[in-house]
């Protein structure tokens, strides 16, 4: 546990960019970008499901991955989203 520890807190201290332009909300959604680049599976980040993030049970996917056919890929990092 402990390297696994000491590995977070070096990556976490590495420069995170943007994905497509926005900023991701975890160094999770960082690596997991990072792969979908380097193995070239398009995707969309911070996908939008049924509608706009307004409505009541409209979903937003951290990834929508096209890889044959569509897929939603949810990243489950430190935080995670809460009702306000």
């Amino acid at each position: 546990m402990a390297l696994f520890n000491s590995l977070m807190k070096e990556t976490e201290e590495e420069q995170i960019g943007l994905i497509q332009g926005r900023k991701p909300d975890s160094i999770w959604e960082w690596w997991t970008a990072q792969a979908l680049w380097r193995y070239k599976i398009p995707f969309m980040y911070q996908f939008q499901l049924f509608g706009s993030s307004s409505r009541r049970g409209d979903i937003i996917v951290d990834f929508a991955v096209w890889n044959r056919r569509f897929s939603p890929l949810l990243v489950h990092g430190d935080y995670c989203h809460e009702a306000e």
